[in-house]
């Protein structure tokens, strides 16, 4: 169905492998409380955002079902531990995101193309070119994302520059991660709200912090 009121599906993939524990997984915990308060106090915002949330180490698992954030009492507390394994991610966003825009559909939405949120802090260490060239191929997913990259600590940039279909966020060597998250936290919250208030149904890229360099995937 189509013709209905517009929703638009944002999903956050958060790296949860050990190199994670600490400060760095507690900066991501605090960030989504925040991103929670931020959507459901504007009713705009609120009515036509939708937020899932996908953990990937070794194994992927999905923290928060694709839910409008009002009827959400409390997000999740993410756990560290495992291994950096980004196929795993990418397989399990690409089915659960076709099962959440068909159930969106038949509910009689309009929903427009989904964005990813790619958080990571270091290399994986398995075969993914071949999961994330399938789950972004439109000809093979009808639901193929957006998808926004944000590398801190060790992530290798031309990993995500390969991985990301429009943007790179990368933290400035030096730069302390913990900070680093909870700036990625707001951006992402940054885009989410500029996204949905907007008059025309086009993704806003979150604003980059101090600590942060931006590649456009579209300048390469």
């Amino acid at each position: 169905m189509s013709g209905g009121i517009q929703v638009f599906p944002f999903y956050i993939i958060c790296d949860v492998s050990k190199s994670m524990n600490g400060d760095r997984i507690n900066s991501v915990n605090s960030g989504l409380p925040f991103i929670h308060k931020e959507i459901i106090s504007d009713p705009i915002v609120s009515e036509k955002a939708r937020l899932g949330i996908i953990s990937f180490s070794t194994e992927a698992r999905i923290e928060l079902p694709l839910s409008k954030l009002e009827n959400v009492l409390k997000m999740p507390v993410l756990q560290a531990g495992g291994q950096t394994n980004f196929a795993t991610a990418f397989q399990l966003a690409s089915t659960t995101i076709e099962s959440d825009v068909d159930s969106l559909k038949s509910e009689g939405y309009s929903v427009l193309r989904p964005c990813v949120y790619f958080i990571t802090d270091g290399r994986p260490g398995d075969g993914w070119k071949k999961a994330r060239d399938q789950w972004v191929d439109k000809s093979v997913n009808k639901y193929a994302p957006n998808i926004i990259c944000f590398g801190v600590a060790n992530a290798d940039e031309e990993i995500l520059k390969r991985l990301t279909t429009r943007f790179t966020f990368m933290a400035d060597r030096g730069t302390s991660t913990a900070n680093a998250l909870h700036e990625v936290m707001r951006g992402i919250t940054s885009s989410v709200v500029s996204t949905t208030r907007g008059p025309e149904a086009q993704l806003s890229i979150p604003a980059a912090g101090e600590s942060f360099r931006v590649l456009d995937k579209e300048n390469q």
